[in-house]
């Protein structure tokens, strides 16, 4: 695993950009590289992505997945998000892994969290509507907690 600096800034991260994980503060995070076939890196797309991030700095909520920074690597200039690192990964996995229990109360308390989650970014102004909400979408922490992810970018 990578560390990095207290706080770390987009030229600091840049160099873990290729990394599945890197550890700023000393907490595990997630290294997301865009799809660079999927975006024409000009200066208008660009701007779009530091407008996002401008975004995705201000988002506090417990059923949001956290943002740390954003960067483009160095080698290709590929824009990467940096956010909270989720333990149990996607909640697509754990409704489909049949060595996981779940019992109702757990079940729906997923679905308070993802409803909670979606709330928060349709409360803002402008509302914020995710446009791609699928278990996969969501991501699960530890403690059980779901967070809404990849909204946005």
């Amino acid at each position: 695993m990578a560390r990095a600096g207290p706080r770390s800034d987009s030229h600091r991260v840049t160099r873990h950009a290729a990394a599945p994980l890197a550890s700023p503060q000393d907490r595990p995070v997630a290294v997301k590289r865009l799809k660079a076939h999927l975006m024409e890196l000009d200066e208008t797309t660009l701007a779009e992505f530091q407008s996002e991030v401008a975004f995705l700095r201000m988002l506090r909520h417990r059923n949001i997945v956290f943002f740390f920074g954003a960067g483009q690597a160095e080698s290709d200039g590929v824009p990467f998000l940096v956010t909270e690192y989720m333990q149990r990964g996607a909640l697509s996995g754990i409704l489909y892994d049949t060595s996981i229990e779940l019992d109702w109360p757990r079940r729906t308390s997923f679905a308070i969290d993802a409803a909670r989650g979606l709330a928060f970014l349709h409360s803002q102004d402008p509302p914020r509507i995710h446009r791609d909400v699928k278990s996969a979408n969501f991501l699960v922490t530890d403690a059980w907690v779901v967070k809404v992810a990849d909204f946005g970018t």
